[in-house]
Formats: C-alpha cells, sequence, structure tokens
C-alpha cells in the first residue's frame, strides 16, 4: 500500500506551517498571557478572528472535510489531511483558526452528510460551528470534574445535533433573534443559548403576574435552567447582555 503524500498535501503542508510561523508563532505569548488572566475567563481572544480571516484568505479553511463530501470538501483524503492535522496539534489552540477543531468538525461532518437542504443552508454556509456542541453535549459517566467537584460535559453525542437543528426549525420566529434560542426540552430544563455568539449574558423568568422567578447568568457552559419546579402555564423571558442592553424578550410554556 502506498503511504507516500500527494503533492497537493506536501504543498499544504509547507503553506500551512509558514503561516504558523509568519502568523501565529509571533502572537502566541499574547494568547497565552491572554488566557492565563483571571478577568478574562470565558472571554475569547479577540484577535482570534482576525487570524480565522487570514487563514480563510490563505485557502487553508475547512481542510479536515474528506474529499467525499463534494463542494463542502476542500477535496483532501484522510491521508493527505492527517500530516496537516499532525502540524496543527503541535499547538492545542490553533486548530480553531483553521476552523479544524473538534468537537465543532464532527457536528459539521454529521450536517454536511446527514442534514437536509434547509439545515446545510442555515449551519454550513459558510462551514463554521462554534458552539452547537453545547447543545448536544451529555452529562455521564465520560464526564470530568474539577477539584470542587463539579461535573463537566461529556462526550459529544452528534446525531443529537440533528435532533436540536430540527428543534430550531419548528421554533416560532419570535424565539429566533439574533441567533438566539431558548426553549423547553425534554429534561423540563429551558435550554437558552446564543448560537452565533456564545457569551456571558442574564436571563430573567418572570410569571405572569410580572413576578421575578429566576435571575441567571448564562456562560459558554452554563445554559440549561431547570424549570422543574415551576408549576404548568406562561412564563416570559428576557434576556441582557452583561451591560443591561436588551438581546430578546419573549415567552414560553411549560
Amino acid at each position: 500500500m502506498n503511504f507516500e503524500y500527494s503533492q497537493k498535501s506536501v504543498d499544504l503542508q509547507k503553506k500551512l506551517s509558514d503561516f504558523i510561523e509568519k502568523h501565529i508563532i509571533p502572537v502566541e505569548d499574547e494568547f497565552y498571557a491572554f488566557q492565563k488572566n483571571p478577568e478574562n475567563s470565558w472571554t475569547r481572544w479577540p484577535k482570534i478572528e482576525l487570524l480565522k480571516q487570514k487563514a480563510k484568505e490563505a485557502g487553508l479553511w475547512n481542510l479536515f472535510l474528506p474529499k467525499d463530501y463534494g463542494d463542502l470538501s476542500p477535496g483532501l483524503t484522510n491521508l493527505e489531511y492527517a500530516p496537516l492535522a499532525g502540524i496543527m496539534g503541535k499547538r492545542i489552540w490553533i486548530s480553531e483558526i483553521f476552523n479544524c477543531s473538534a468537537p465543532d468538525t464532527g457536528n459539521m461532518e454529521v450536517l454536511a452528510k446527514y442534514g437536509s437542504d434547509s439545515q446545510k443552508n442555515e449551519w454550513l454556509t459558510p462551514l463554521e460551528i462554534r458552539s452547537l456542541w453545547r447543545l448536544t453535549a451529555r452529562k455521564d459517566q465520560y464526564t470530568t470534574n474539577d477539584s470542587n467537584g463539579n461535573s463537566g460535559y461529556g462526550k459529544v453525542d452528534a446525531f443529537e445535533t440533528l435532533k436540536i437543528i430540527d428543534q430550531y426549525a419548528n421554533i416560532p420566529k419570535q424565539q429566533l433573534n439574533q441567533g438566539w434560542v431558548y426553549f423547553v426540552n425534554g429534561d423540563q430544563q429551558l435550554v437558552v443559548s446564543n448560537i452565533k455568539n456564545p457569551d456571558n449574558y442574564k436571563v430573567f423568568i418572570y410569571n405572569c403576574n410580572g413576578q421575578l422567578i429566576e435571575n441567571r447568568r448564562l456562560t459558554m457552559e452554563l445554559h440549561f435552567i431547570d424549570i422543574d419546579d415551576l408549576s404548568s402555564g406562561v412564563y416570559f423571558i428576557k434576556i441582557e447582555d452583561l451591560w443591561g442592553n436588551n438581546q430578546l424578550s419573549g415567552k414560553f410554556i411549560k
């Protein structure tokens, strides 16, 4: 069996290595300093989007998707992509710059292969997903725990992605606004998320009498609100950013 890299793969390896040398290594210390600062918890490094745009312009985008996925793929086989993944993997944080980081890649592959045309048009144009995995991760025996005993998210159930997308498709227009989505799932939790801009927000829930019954701050890791104890009825939801600007107002039924 021939395991020699094609000329296309060899050329991309050099191009990728040169890009990292020119654009990423010079700012690496700045990135780590930003990440280590406690004040930047749950905040994205501002320059990451600039690097992603440069990677797109350089033709180093979505390298992971196999060529049998058609027009969405850059046309590489797994053998051709393997050394590129190895180059990116030498620095734990840089795969995202090329839209090749897990678990985004798995969700994109599932949608590219099994999603409907409307789902592909909504989520794969352009081919980029950053936060959908949070709605499909499930807590199980594989979850991690920090020193305080707090459970983290476990493995990602990629096929759950399609179920979530289907739920989005059936949500009334007022519940989809500027990337915001909210719905009650089967576990009697109110799922609230900003798909296009995951960040810190505050969620307020009021009953029909206008009484505030829940005040929760959402982060990239926390967006499920347990409403199992609420009585049946109509409730109102208001979402604000941390500066008090209203992002979304609406209602849901328990």
